[in-house]
């Protein structure tokens, strides 16, 4: 492997910790989540994880992600007639399992996280920049 350079990963790209929603339920959509609510392509992000990651590559396509990643920054009245729209509608009804001791969970849209002094419960707090780089493994 010679020729081949070696720097820190943060002098390639931005090293940040991810946002804690804990409404990852809510956030995080799959195929069949998407056909049911008809939620448009424009408020979906692919979501790369390890193991969806083939080995034999150094590359991981968007195409094929198992999960998708719900971001919307528009307010509800915006999405008037959409599967965004639907989907929000839907997932301001929906608990929490109940803890112990609790007949019933919190509603998804009173999650401490993801209630803001100035947006709506469903937007994400951050709006993740595009990936361009996967590492399988790192070194240290």
């Amino acid at each position: 492997m010679s020729g081949i350079g070696t720097c820190r990963f943060d002098q390639l790209a931005e090293v940040k910790l991810g946002v804690k929603t804990f409404l990852n339920e809510f956030f995080y959509v799959d195929a069949d989540r998407i056909k049911q609510f008809g939620i448009e392509k424009q408020f979906l992000k692919p979501v790369f994880r390890t193991g969806d990651l083939k080995r034999d590559r150094f590359e991981q396509k968007a195409t094929g992600m198992k999960l998708q990643i719900f971001l919307c920054s528009k307010d509800v009245k915006q999405l008037v007639g959409t599967g965004a729209a639907k989907y929000v509608s839907w997932a301001s009804t929906q608990r929490h399992k109940p803890k112990k001791g609790s007949a019933v969970g919190g509603y998804w849209k009173d999650t401490p996280a993801v209630k803001p002094d100035k947006r709506p419960w469903y937007q994400n707090q951050a709006m993740p920049p595009p990936a361009r780089i996967v590492l399988p493994q790192s070194v240290r």
